[in-house]
């Protein structure tokens, strides 16, 4: 198992678990008023994958695909949280279009970096907010709520005390962010 030091801005202390096709990266805001460390270090763990691995399945290609999996994934961590006696997440226009950025942006720097960039820069008033992030090269929903069930960062946020929430799939990256207003 190979260990990469890495500094982290604006988020608050956790590990993420990598393995070659599942990659995994939570960070939490507590509220506006607490501060947050100015770079907290982070160990990220990457596990190799077996040499003979079975071909991974496609990513979703069309538009029809990519819209049906950020349904199943908003209506899979609704699910989940019920099962844990948590209520649903609310769908909010502002928190969909900055997660469907961060989907976007997370394609090409995985990391949480502009996290809080994209709730500025869509104007989203929050009391607490957190976002999951997701990499793996068989998305579904399912699998992407299981990863993050299994993480205890991940875990943390979906179980939260949030009432708003929306989730986006593009390729095989999936973010969701979590908010209490």
């Amino acid at each position: 198992m190979l260990c990469l030091p890495l500094l982290k801005q604006d988020i608050l202390p956790g590990a993420l678990a990598i393995q070659s096709s599942d990659v995994l990266g939570s960070s939490t805001v507590a509220s506006k008023s607490s501060p947050l460390p100015s770079a907290t270090p982070v160990r990220i763990l990457i596990k190799p994958s077996p040499i003979a691995n079975p071909s991974p399945k496609p990513s979703p290609t069309t538009r029809m695909d990519l819209v049906q999996l950020t349904l199943d994934l908003n209506s899979a961590v609704n699910v989940w949280r019920k099962a844990r006696g948590q209520g649903p997440l609310a769908a909010d226009d502002q928190v969909c279009k900055a997660v469907g950025e961060r989907a976007k942006e997370i394609a090409t720097d995985f990391s949480h970096d502009k996290f809080m960039d994209a709730v500025r820069r869509n104007n989203i008033d929050y009391k607490a907010v957190s976002e999951n992030i997701a990499m793996n090269s068989r998305i579904t929903a399912a699998r992407v709520v299981d990863q993050w069930d299994k993480s205890p960062h991940h875990h943390e946020a979906m179980i939260g005390d949030f009432n708003f929430g929306c989730g986006s799939i593009t390729g095989n990256y999936a973010a969701f962010m979590f908010l209490k207003r």
